[in-house]
This record gives structure tokens, sequence and C-alpha cells, in this order.
């Protein structure tokens, strides 16, 4: 493991990272800011899941995002969390609030739209905010039909 700052001398900390090494960051869970200045570089992805999985297992705030080295201009290759709140983030049950936000949203978009419509669109500030809810809501409830299919 070799830890670099992320912007040092004026060189970047992707260009010192090989193909088939990975690069670790440490972020806050719920805001994604990041906890340190530094990044982490690991030889296999195994070392680099195995030093996340020991600093969120001492900071329950921390999220440990792996990336490969592309660095981050693809998603992470994986993203760790403490083992007590991961299901919060990972899993069936932020996929079901997802696509339960999303269909309440959808259906109070309906109302809304129903209510100006009824009123000859009157207020018109309810078609148009329907009209995003809808959207809105149905993309929500399709990114989470999308996350608990992928997880059958």
């Amino acid at each position: 493991m070799r830890t670099l700052p992320t912007f040092q001398e004026g060189i970047h900390w992707s260009s010192a990272i090989q193909p088939g090494q990975y690069a670790a960051f440490l972020r806050d869970r719920d805001t994604s800011v990041p906890l340190t200045a530094d990044v982490a570089i690991f030889d296999s992805l195994s070392e680099a899941r195995a030093w996340g999985e020991e600093i969120c297992a001492r900071n329950a705030r921390a999220r440990c995002d792996i990336y490969d080295s592309d660095g981050l201009a693809n998603d992470a290759v994986e993203s760790i969390y403490n083992a007590d709140v991961r299901g919060d983030y990972v899993g069936p049950k932020p996929a079901r609030r997802r696509l339960y936000a999303g269909l309440a949203a959808v259906c109070v978009g309906i109302v809304l739209i129903a209510w100006d419509v009824h009123r000859d669109l009157l207020f018109l500030c309810g078609y148009i905010v329907g009209i995003k809810m809808v959207l809105v809501g149905g993309a929500l409830a399709f990114q989470g039909a999308l996350m608990l299919r992928d997880l059958r």
C-alpha cells in the first residue's frame, strides 16, 4: 500500500497509479465528503478490500470507495460500508425505499394534475409540479425496480 496526497507538487494521483492497481478513498457515508486528503494505492483488489473493511469497522461514518486504474472516470469498483449500517445503503432495503418513494411521488403528481385539470388549469402550478413529480417519481421507481431486479 502506498499513500499519496490527492494532488502534490503539480502531480495528480491518477498519474502515479499503474494498470492493475486500485485506489481507495475514504469518504463520509452520507455526504460523500472526503475524510482525508490522501489516496491509498494497492496492488490488488483483495488488499484494498481488506484495508477498507478494517477502516470502516473502526469508523461507522466512513465509506471506502475503491477505484481501478481508470480512476474517477468510472464508477467505483466497490464501496465498503460498516457492517452495522451496510443494509441501509446496499441491498433490498434502499431499493424498496427508492421504489416506494418514486411510486408515492407519482401518485401525488397525478393527484395534482387531476386537481388542476378539474379546475380548468386555473392555477397551472399544480399541473407543472404534478408533471415534474410524475417524471421524477417514475425515474426513482424505475431505478428502485432495477436495483431489486439486480439483487435476484
